[in-house]
This record gives structure tokens, C-alpha cells and sequence, in this order.
């Protein structure tokens, strides 16, 4: 049995607009284990994004808690929240947020360089050969497809070996057949590493491939199951 990274307990969000009230997640409970790759899926609107957001500390919910390797995300500072987020969170978003004004390796290697982490040439060599961005290092992230720019922006999360890798619809930009084999990749490399990885995705064949599937509807949480053997 691995010891548990993620807690999830009782969460809720609400966003306010006005006199409008959106409940994005209601009392979501989960737990997530070292190693353990999760995806999460759901229709559009079902709160995957929120949730995602939530479990990385880019938002606070609105009820309920959530633990990070035992570390209660709203207890700490938005300072201390920004500086566990750098050690222990590896996040690859929908929209990439690649640096535009600098080369896909400086991209690549800004998280290592924040947490002043030594950088070895070889391994980051490897791991974009891995990605199919190799030729693309030295160019500007606006030159590359966004398909590169989304293997850029996986390779970044991956590069530092966080504990949790937190990815928002990492296979969008991709072809199905490439997508999937990223992804492989991205799940043996965590595996490889005991991270762990759990995706937002709308796609079946993401949720076949992962140890656990947890399925959100209207914000809540109607299935949570896994292969006994992987947890």
C-alpha cells in the first residue's frame, strides 16, 4: 500500500456573480496516492478545471480542504503558497504558458533555475529527444506548432521531477496517436520518478490508461474507481 500525497475532503466551491451563485464543485472527497497516476474526467462545465486549480493552490475553495503531501494548502500564505506550488507542483495548462520572449530550453529550465536545482545537460537533452523537441530548443516558443509547444510545456513540469504533476487536457493539442504516446511517456517517466500524475481529460482512452478514473458531473463526483492491483 503507498502512502497517500493527495487529500481532497469535503470541498466546495462557489463563484459569485452578482446575485448569481455557481457551485462549481460540491463536497468533492478523494485521496490520491504517491506514484498513482489519477485522471479526471468530465463534461465541459463539470468543475475538472476547478478542481485541478484547487489541488494545485491556484485557488482556495469555499469549503472543506486540501492537503499536499500533509501540507494544508489555505493555511499557508499566498507567499508561502506561491513558493510550495515552485517545489512540489508541476503544472502542464491547457494554454501552455511558455515564456514568449525566451528559447524553449530557458522555458524548459526556468523551474530548476528558480529552486537554483543543477542542471544536467544530458538529462534534459533526453527528455526532449523523448518529446520530439529536441531540433526546437533553441527557438522561440512562437515558432513552434501547438503540438511542440504543448510537449514544451509537459517537458517543463516533467524536467524538475516534482512530487505531483498536475495536468489541464495535456494531449488537446495532439493528434490522438501522438497524444497517447506522450502521454505513455508522461505516465512512465512518473512512475519511473514515484511521481505522481493526475490529469483532466474529456477522453476515454486517457481514463482507460490511468490506475484510477474519477468521473465529475455538476461539479460532483459520481464515480471513483481504480485497478485494485495499481493502488
Amino acid at each position: 500500500m503507498r502512502d497517500t500525497i493527495i487529500v481532497m475532503r469535503e470541498v466546495t466551491k462557489t463563484f459569485v456573480n452578482g446575485e448569481d451563485y455557481l457551485k462549481a464543485l460540491d463536497r468533492v472527497s478523494f485521496e490520491v496516492c504517491r506514484g498513482e497516476f489519477v485522471a479526471v474526467m468530465g463534461a465541459s462545465g463539470s468543475g475538472k478545471t476547478t478542481l485541478l486549480n484547487i489541488l494545485g493552490g491556484l485557488e482556495t475553495p469555499s469549503e472543506g480542504y486540501v492537503e499536499v503531501d500533509g501540507v494544508r494548502l489555505a493555511e499557508l500564505s499566498e507567499e508561502e503558497r506561491t513558493v510550495f506550488r515552485r517545489k512540489e507542483i508541476g503544472f502542464v495548462f491547457q494554454k501552455f504558458n511558455l515564456l514568449p520572449s525566451v528559447t524553449v530550453l530557458e522555458n524548459l529550465l526556468l523551474p530548476m533555475k528558480l529552486l537554483k536545482l543543477e542542471v544536467v545537460r544530458e538529462d534534459v537533452e533526453r527528455l526532449a529527444e523523448q518529446l520530439g523537441i529536441l531540433e526546437k530548443l533553441y527557438q522561440l516558443p512562437d515558432t513552434l506548432s501547438g503540438g511542440q509547444q504543448q510537449r514544451a510545456a509537459i517537458a517543463r513540469a516533467l524536467l524538475y521531477r516534482p512530487p505531483v504533476i498536475l495536468a489541464d487536457e495535456p494531449t488537446g493539442s495532439l493528434d490522438r496517436r501522438t497524444g497517447t504516446a506522450v502521454l505513455e511517456q508522461m505516465r512512465d517517466m512518473c512512475r519511473k520518478n514515484n511521481q505522481t500524475l493526475v490529469v483532466v481529460t474529456h477522453e476515454e482512452r486517457i481514463g482507460r490508461m490511468a490506475d484510477r478514473l474519477i468521473c465529475l458531473e455538476d461539479g460532483e463526483v459520481v464515480s471513483n474507481e481504480g485497478r485494485r492491483e495499481s493502488i
